[in-house]
């Protein structure tokens, strides 16, 4: 295939209208009505911590138990170029439970 300045302008084209569309089309999420913590941050009254070796790191933010027992964990491990990170909800034991309601999560 011949590369010209008509092929590489049309190019640039479609891939601004294709960001522009990623930028203005709406996200969908499903919304709990309430701010939850994303990787990476650990505020009050979650505690965390951690550990690494060399450049790799891994850390983790846990939050208090809910009266239905689960709680909010997050853990995020990166590197000296990358980053990477999940947050949900867990059982005392590991094992990933449902969202609560809004109206239980007390912090």
């Amino acid at each position: 295939m011949k590369v010209t300045t008509r092929t590489l302008l049309a190019g640039a084209v479609s891939a601004t209208a294709i960001g522009a569309a990623g930028l203005i089309a709406p996200v969908a999420v499903a919304d709990p009505g309430f701010t939850l913590p994303g990787p990476g941050v650990c505020n009050y009254p979650g505690t965390s911590g951690g550990g690494g070796i060399g450049p790799l790191s891994m850390q983790f933010c846990n939050y208090p138990p809910l009266l239905a027992g689960m709680h909010y964990h997050c853990q995020w491990f990166g590197g000296a170029k990358w980053n990477s990170g999940s947050c949900n909800w867990r059982w005392a034991d590991g094992q990933v439970a449902p969202s609560p309601p809004p109206e239980q999560i007390f912090w």
